[in-house]
């Protein structure tokens, strides 16, 4: 790899250039083997055109420049690549992991601590715990490296299904957490980590122990197992003496669900309801002592996929949008200037274009709405130029997402023989429900009006459940418990699936 330096003119790209011999692969294959995992949403097949960027090369003695798809485009000769800083994935390495110490920073290195680990589809978290003590000593956020793979959990069945596919998805999440855990030697020298507890969707655990997700991505949908998996680090290659993986329910309600209903629903008097909110919207309802679950496809919509401007929760991800006199106001992760939209900004957008009439009750928006205004200040000064917009096409994938989980949450209420009303708590979890604005969400047709007031945001409960599981040893006996009676059922089962769907795509 040559002249990666930061172009000045180009701003937020580096210049790469790939050698000749890298002729015939993809782009973005070439700049995999350079040592540059670009972020690939659609799994590399072409669809979303996240990865567009300027190449440069010469073609019959002429230098040219175009704009191409780097998952498509093939090397021919040397070509140089203008690649955005954004595309980039954080690699695994303690200068990727965005870690800090939180609470105690001092340790005996005698003392029994492990690290819990929520396996994202797209962000891996985790907490360094120690079991003589409450509270946090260390938290990582990591970007999942397979994500270079593809946005959601299909593309990467897909992927482990090819020639060592399987292999470098194995490869890539356990070096994620290997580099956590050299990251709590580096800060606390002589450390005893004896315990990793990992807690994900159930194909991000297939694909942590190494086991093919095949039955899962297919009819019947039969994961190769949900209980608990209890191994040695060794036998694995994870630098710790063991590694529970907590149980799941079935293919689509993982341990990451598993262990948010049982740190909030299983002794809530209920009704409760659990919602996770990502790329998929599972959910798992508590009502007269019974448990019921099922999972909606939501897509990656959410987690800024499909979306034309659409992020993950990055630095200067937008994640408020609102009206400031006759300005639109802006609210931005870390205050940073904006570089996309994430899935909370997009619900906050949506709701304020409906309050505006700008978008009507069938979806309709008459041209695309560009995304400017005042940034994370009232001060005129502030005014900022995004370039940023939301397009039609963009207010038609939020239907589709939206119209899902609603569905899902009717005819789960449906199944318990309750309605909205009923219900006497609403726990939102995952990657947009920690940070979703439960008004906003209500305008926007996600969750029925009579759930405004019963919404908590609930933070990383995945994460939460694996530091109870490492702490309380009840804590995994309940899980299993609760794993094991949860009736779960898929929504295409109900007859009326398709007519609620289309009734939900509608703004009320």
């Amino acid at each position: 790899m040559a002249g990666n330096a930061p172009d000045e003119k180009a701003g937020r790209q580096l210049i790469i250039k790939v050698p000749e011999k890298y002729n015939g692969m993809t782009v973005a294959g070439a700049l995999r083997l350079l040592g540059l995992d670009i972020d690939l949403p659609c799994g590399g097949n072409g669809r979303c055109g996240k990865c567009s960027a300027v190449i440069s090369a010469v073609d019959g003695g002429v230098r040219s420049e175009k704009t191409v798809k780097l998952c498509r485009e093939t090397v021919q000769g040397e070509v140089t690549v203008y690649l955005p800083e954004k595309m980039i994935l954080g690699r695994t390495s303690p200068e990727s992991l965005q870690g800090g110490i939180s609470g105690k920073n001092v340790i005996s290195g005698a003392a029994e601590t492990f690290l819990a680990v929520d396996v994202g589809t797209t962000t891996v978290e985790a907490q360094l715990c120690s079991k003589d003590q409450t509270g946090s000593l260390l938290s990582f956020a990591a970007l999942n490296p397979q994500k270079k793979y593809g946005a959601d959990v299909i593309s990467r069945i897909a992927f482990s299904q090819t020639g060592g596919g399987l292999e470098r998805l194995t490869a890539d999440i356990r070096n994620c957490i290997n580099g956590m855990l050299r990251r709590c030697g580096e800060v606390f020298p002589g450390i005893n980590v004896t315990d990793v507890y990992v807690a994900g969707n159930t194909t991000m655990q297939h694909l942590f122990l190494g086991v093919s997700p095949e039955g899962i991505g297919r009819h019947p949908f039969k994961p190769a197992f949900t209980e608990t998996k209890r191994v040695k680090g060794s036998d694995i290659g994870i630098d710790a003496g063991r590694v529970t993986l907590l149980p799941s329910a079935d293919a689509f309600i993982g341990a990451d669900v598993v262990a948010g209903a049982a740190c909030l629903i299983k002794d809530d008097e209920g009704p409760a309801l659990f919602i996770d909110l990502g790329t998929n919207g599972e959910m798992v309802l508590k009502a007269d002592g019974k448990y019921y679950a099922t999972s909606s496809a939501a897509g990656p919509c959410f987690e800024g996929a499909n979306i034309s401007c659409g992020t993950g929760g990055i630095p200067g991800a937008i994640s408020k949008v609102e009206k400031n006199g006759s300005v639109t106001k802006l609210g931005t992760i870390g205050q940073k200037p904006p570089v996309g939209i994430c899935g909370a900004g997009l619900v906050s957008l949506i709701s304020m274009l409906l309050r505006d009439d700008i978008i009507d009750e069938t979806g309709l928006m008459e041209e695309d709405f560009m995304i400017n205004g005042l940034l994370n200040s009232d001060d005129p000064g502030s005014f900022t130029e995004t370039g940023l917009a939301l397009t039609r096409k963009d207010v038609r994938e939020f239907q589709l997402a939206k119209a899902a989980i609603r569905t899902g949450i009717e005819i789960l209420l449906e199944r318990a023989g309750i309605g909205a009303k009923d219900v006497r708590r609403v726990y939102t979890a995952g990657g947009l429900g920690s940070y979703i604005d439960k008004h906003d969400a209500v305008e926007a047709g996600i969750f029925p009006p009579e759930f405004e007031d019963k919404i908590l945001a609930s933070g990383n409960t995945s994460l939460r459940g694996a530091a109870a599981a490492g702490i309380d040893p009840e804590f995994m006996i309940n899980a299993e418990k609760l794993a094991s009676v949860i009736d779960s059922f898929s929504l295409n089962d109900d007859k009326n699936f398709n007519t609620r769907f289309v009734d939900n795509m509608y703004f009320e």
